[in-house]
């Protein structure tokens, strides 16, 4: 929004929301539902594409990826059987 001149307050009135709502969805801590890009777009003549923030996500497994099959492969080894010991009785 920063590109068309657009500041939170002027947003907010155009949707008749708080700036509030409107500064958690620039800080990334809320989003705001499909209806509502889409009058944003319709507002900044855009698509609504362009106003969903694309991430690259880095090539391999994710740390979550890993930890679970990490513990699948926990889960598949097999347990090592406990040793036994004689008691001897003492005489």
């Amino acid at each position: 929004m920063v590109q068309h001149n657009m500041d939170n307050r002027t947003l907010a009135q155009f949707l008749d929301m708080s700036v509030n709502s409107i500064s958690l969805w620039r800080t990334n801590k809320a989003q705001p539902d499909l209806e509502t890009i889409h009058k944003i777009a319709g507002y900044l003549k855009c698509d609504p594409r362009d106003i969903i923030a694309t991430r690259t996500w880095p090539a391999g497994p994710s740390q979550g990826e890993l930890d679970i099959a990490k513990r699948d492969k926990l889960k598949q080894k097999p347990k090592k059987a406990a040793k036994k010991t004689s008691k001897r009785s003492k005489r």
